[in-house]
């Protein structure tokens, strides 16, 4: 099989070599004469064939990933040949593979955690290949890892089992992986808290409604915002810089008239601050997201707006990290221009973020993002023009003209009226670490109402069943939510596998988005893309995932799901499916398909695909009839119903009787029906 396009390397693996002779794999499998490790002198120090493999030219430390009869602990034991090669195989999917890793200490990590999988192997004497074959030792793999980096393990069976057809292999089927996943016990030591989706939607509306209403507003913003440091200029005293010297009271532009002052020094006075601000049309603006009230009787100053325009950079972090799934640190270090419209191989439109991760040193990382994230990007970027105008100007800064079009979307107040604590000089994209997110959201006092923060007894409820590990003493009824930078992540892959958690409709469509591209590319294929999409991101996703299936494979033999046929009917519905699947179908495992799908009536048990489809298909699952035999109804849901029904109705009373689309409401309105008197 050539294999040059698919595995090749790209990172500081090749800039370390010689001559990158291991840059590019030409076959699979590969030689075993195949120079692997090459140090800067051109010298071969470890074959793909060798018992170990010496990596200490690229860590700079002693380091070896040994195989076979090799070991470079004493306390290790020898892989067989067959593993050996295997896992060979595996290391080499990490090194010059789609979403390859970018530091040797990030192989190095992987291996040592997956080394015991295929000590297991070994000693039952049976080829990792052949591992999914055989469910007593399957049963056994949770055992192989540490508590603390178990889940680790899902992401990487996943992704071996993702290139199965490049590779010619895998270990585990995606239901063992899902089952694995059910069986790892949870390390709590670690554990983030879940953000209830009450307090959740409010923290994203209130920052989904600060940049739309910047995006609508930001003309008369970035007007106001050169008015005003041309205010200052023009007061400035000759000889005086404008970044560097101090104002005196009498010639700040926005200070209150006193007589004939301006007239004498010509200095111009403007007035107090909101005056301009009004005529600038951003008075109500300002007042409403720094004040707090959006009325013409508040007070402001110019410092207001540079208040208002870190606020914005804030919310759009905020949102950056709950659709992209993105950590603090690489959502503060994006760039101007990081987002990207792309088709993919398949011809499917996609919203990609570029930077670079905290984990990358030379190729760029995109995380997959939505149409949302594209807003709040554009609103951060309108917010860092407008400071690096300033920061050019400043000659205490080392910013030029050449750096607008890279410029950090996240940068320091170089505004002339903000007082600097001496950081101006140094380089635009060096920031102080992170502030607590707790901490960022309580310097905008008006962004949050304290009273949708109190945690209830049902967010409690909630927050506990995705996160049995919340301490008792920060998260308790009454208190006010603690936030934190990585729960946003949490939150978001959780919400985006159960978009039904979150109330509201706008954002639920979000979440959609975001889980349809997502899946698409973390679980079905991300190597469709020529990127390297960002490892954390696709990890945290893909755990949510398999939590998420394994909650809703529970919550079905809760007695609010119930089937239509009785509950003996639903008793061996779900001994069937459950047979099913351990059977390995072949069909399910080709699709990558979950036997149990959440659908408007509850949920589907069918292991084969719908023809219906499964989801939406209100009609065929309450048949026409009949009920579908797979269906389970869920009692909490006949709200809900009730409400479509009522649009259903609406609807057909415009629609002409004789036409399909009637039939077709009417169809939906009586299986609706059908559902409630059976729920009854």
């Amino acid at each position: 099989m050539n294999s040059r396009n698919f595995f090749q390397i790209k990172s500081e693996f090749a800039s370390r070599s010689h001559d990158a002779a291991n840059s590019a794999i030409e076959s699979w499998p590969p030689p075993d004469d195949y120079p692997l490790v090459v140090d800067e002198f051109g010298s071969v120090v470890s074959r793909i064939g060798d018992p170990y493999w010496n990596f200490t030219p690229w860590t700079r430390t002693p380091t070896r990933l040994s195989f076979e009869s090799v070991s470079s602990r004493r306390r290790s034991v020898p892989l067989d040949q067959a593993n050996a090669k295997i896992f060979k195989y595996v290391v080499l999917t990490w090194l010059f593979g789609p979403n390859r890793a970018q530091k040797p200490s990030s192989v190095v990590g992987k291996f040592e955690l997956m080394r015991p999988l295929f000590v297991l192997c070994t000693q039952t004497g049976i080829s990792a290949a052949d591992l999914w074959r055989f469910p007593a030792i399957v049963s056994r793999v949770k055992d192989c890892f540490s508590r603390a980096r178990a889940r680790e393990s899902i992401t990487i069976l996943h992704q071996i089992y993702l290139l199965r057809r490049e590779t010619g292999f895998f270990i585990l089927l995606p239901e063992q992986i899902n089952e694995l996943a059910r069986n790892i016990p949870r390390h709590e030591r670690i554990q983030t808290p879940y953000i209830p989706p009450r307090i959740w939607v409010h923290l994203m509306q209130r920052c989904k409604s600060c940049l739309e209403d910047f995006i609508d507003n930001s003309s008369r913003v970035e007007a106001l915002f050169k008015f005003s440091i041309e205010s200052y200029r023009a007061n400035l005293m000759e000889g005086k810089n404008l970044y560097v010297d101090s104002f005196s009271a009498g010639r700040n532009p926005f200070s209150t008239p006193s007589g004939n002052r301006g007239t004498r020094t010509s200095v111009v006075i403007h007035g107090p601050f909101q005056h301009c601000a009004e005529q600038f049309g951003v008075r109500k603006l300002l007042s409403k997201w720094i004040k707090g009230m959006p009325t013409e009787n508040v007070a402001l100053k110019v410092s207001d707006l540079s208040k208002y325009l870190s606020l914005v950079t804030l919310c759009g972090e905020v949102y950056i990290s709950c659709f992209a799934l993105a950590r603090v640190n690489e959502g503060r270090s994006l760039r101007a221009g990081c987002i990207e419209q792309r088709v993919d191989s398949l011809g499917l439109p996609l919203t990609l973020i570029k930077g670079q991760t905290t984990k990358t040193i030379e190729e760029d990382t995109y995380w997959i993002g939505s149409d949302f994230c594209k807003n709040a990007v554009v609103a951060m970027e309108r917010v860092s023009l407008l400071r690096m105008s300033c920061a050019i100007e400043d000659p205490r800064s080392p910013a030029t003209e050449e750096d607008l079009d890279t410029r950090p979307l996240r940068l320091r107040a170089y505004e002339p009226w903000i007082p600097n604590s001496g950081d101006v000089g140094l380089p635009i994209d060096s920031l102080p670490g992170a502030q607590a997110l707790g901490k960022a959201l309580d310097d905008f006092e008006y962004l949050l109402d304290d009273r949708e923060l109190q945690i209830t007894s049902e967010d409690l409820s909630i927050a506990l069943s995705v996160t049995p590990g919340l301490d008792p003493e920060k998260f308790a009824i009454g208190k006010r939510w603690h936030f934190a930078w990585h729960q946003l992540r949490r939150t978001g892959a959780v919400n985006m596998n159960s978009s039904s958690l979150v109330s509201d409709k706008s954002l639920q469509l979000q979440l959609k988005h975001s889980a349809e591209a997502m899946t698409r590319y973390y679980t079905q294929g991300y190597y469709h893309l020529d990127l390297v999409l960002d490892e954390g991101s696709r990890k945290e996703f893909l755990l949510a995932l398999y939590d998420g299936v394994a909650k809703d494979m529970t919550a079905l033999q809760e007695p609010y799901f119930s089937s239509p046929f009785g509950d003996n009917h639903k008793s061996s519905l779900l001994n069937l499916v459950s047979e099913k699947k351990h059977n390995q179908l072949v069909n399910l495992a080709r699709q990558q398909d979950i036997p149990y799908r959440t659908t408007l009536l509850g949920a589907c048990t069918n292991p084969s695909p719908c023809q219906f489809g499964g989801v939406d298909a209100l009609v065929e699952c309450a048949g026409r009839s009949d009920f579908c035999a797979f269906v389970l109804l869920d009692r909490r849901k006949i709200p809900a119903l009730g409400e479509l029904k009522a649009d259903l109705r609406r609807t057909a009373r415009e629609a002409n009787p004789d036409s399909p689309l009637y039939a077709s409401l009417t169809a939906q309105v009586a299986a609706i029906e059908r559902v409630e008197d059976c729920s009854r």
